[in-house]
């Protein structure tokens, strides 16, 4: 199908078919895989889940006929009854790629964080290349872990192309120790539906719940710029056609994880609040990498 697809060049088919046979190697893959090919860091990650496989996520999206304010969240039990369902979108988070980003992404989803969240419209700035994107998972800074009582963050972790998985600076960073500079991510955001994990401006180890993906008018541009500064973490395998329509305000109604993902999700270790407030924090052990061309704004 994929064949005769190229051959009358039916591109949004063409897509769709990749998509669709990425999926399905990706789940031969796993099945492959006789061992966990990446080793974590030894501290600062100890009250992390990981995700040690990949999950299926599913969000259903509805969108809001009267305008609704984007500062405070909107719980599912109030969503107004004239709000109408766009479709479903799944996304797999995929540990291979980045066990942490992952598996908080996996963690939050579980937990009905994302449950009830709009959309937001961002503006971001990045290598000098800008343009808006559209945010979910926004709440406040992000998510408060209430076993540690503070917000919960995640360094950057990016694979790059020789399969070496680097954590703490990402693939441009300035501060050492900096990889050499033809590494580029295997895993690149100029693809249409990979998913990243979106960080505060210059503070690549402060992300916490918000992610994004770039449309088709926008990977080609930002993408290339975004590529090292960002951790992708999955991909978009169903409703495209749902996510490439989406716009501000509208809101995540309901969030299912598949079983095989929850069994391959592992919780981090539950330490007391004391315990956690004596550790190094993130931006201490894996620094931070500011970047003055770096903007992110709400319009």
């Amino acid at each position: 199908m994929l064949i005769s697809d190229v051959e009358t060049r039916n591109e949004e088919l063409i897509e769709e078919r990749i998509r669709h046979c990425l999926l399905l190697l990706s789940e031969v893959g796993e099945l492959l895989n006789t061992s966990f090919p990446w080793t974590l860091p030894s501290t600062g990650i100890s009250t992390l889940p990981r995700l040690y496989g990949r999950a299926r996520v599913t969000f259903s999206i509805t969108r809001p006929l009267t305008n609704l304010p984007l500062s405070t969240p909107i719980l599912s039990s109030i969503i107004p009854p004239n709000s109408k369902p766009l479709g479903n979108i799944t996304i797999i988070a995929d540990g291979f790629t980045a066990p942490l980003t992952a598996g908080n992404f996996v963690d939050l989803a579980n937990r009905g964080f994302y449950t009830g969240l709009p959309i937001r419209d961002r503006y971001k700035r990045c290598e000098g290349v800008g343009g808006n994107v559209l945010m979910m998972g926004s709440f406040n800074d992000g998510f408060n872990d209430p076993f540690t009582a503070k917000l919960r963050t995640v360094p950057i972790e990016i694979v790059d192309e020789n399969r070496k998985i680097w954590y703490g600076t990402g693939l441009r960073s300035p501060q050492p120790p900096q990889p050499p500079p033809c590494q580029i991510p295997l895993v690149s955001l100029q693809s249409p539906g990979v998913v990243a994990m979106n960080h505060p401006v210059g503070r690549k180890n402060l992300g916490s719940s918000e992610f994004f993906f770039l449309p088709p008018s926008t990977s080609p541009t930002l993408g290339p710029a975004m590529d090292g500064n960002y951790a992708p973490f999955g991909y978009i395998v169903e409703g495209w056609d749902t996510a490439i329509t989406l716009r501000a305000g509208d809101v995540i109604e309901q969030t299912t994880v598949d079983d095989w993902g929850l069994a391959n999700l592992v919780q981090g270790k539950q330490i007391a609040f004391k315990e956690f407030s004596l550790s190094s924090p993130l931006e201490v052990l894996f620094g931070d990498s500011p970047a003055s061309d770096d903007a992110d704004t709400t319009p």
